[in-house]
């Protein structure tokens, strides 16, 4: 039915039944019970791949998740020697970092260590 294809009749033990040996009645009913059965196991797949997609929708509304996109276009900080700026996700209540961290080195003149990613320091924290 999905794809199109012809219904292949068989016998209770799977054996495909010969139309040039059964009756063109016990043909047909054979051909509506198993129309039947194919359309009984469509629904109930389907209503299986809904349940799934029920609870997964379920799942992912219960647990709210947030993603943070951080971009750092300067860091303004005279100390004169070179430095490193550590970002990370702290959780106040817990007391606890629950990110990976984020690190840039800073040098002394104002600017990124690694000049070529100048204007491209950019994190995401999920």
């Amino acid at each position: 039915r999905i794809l199109d294809l012809d219904l292949v009749v068989r016998d209770e033990d799977g054996n495909i039944l010969d139309p040039e040996q059964t009756s063109t009645i016990s043909l047909f009913r054979a051909h509506e019970i198993a129309s039947k059965q194919v359309e009984e196991r469509l629904q109930e797949e389907k209503s299986q791949k809904q349940n799934i997609d029920i609870n997964r929708q379920a799942k992912f509304a219960a647990t709210p998740s947030f993603a943070l996109f951080v971009n750092l276009k300067n860091v303004v900080c005279k100390i004169g020697e070179d430095a490193e700026v550590l970002m990370s996700l702290y959780d106040p209540l817990e007391s606890n970092i629950f990110s990976e961290n984020y690190l840039v080195r800073w040098s002394s003149c104002g600017l990124p260590k690694d000049i070529d990613r100048l204007h491209n320091l950019r994190a995401v924290f999920t």
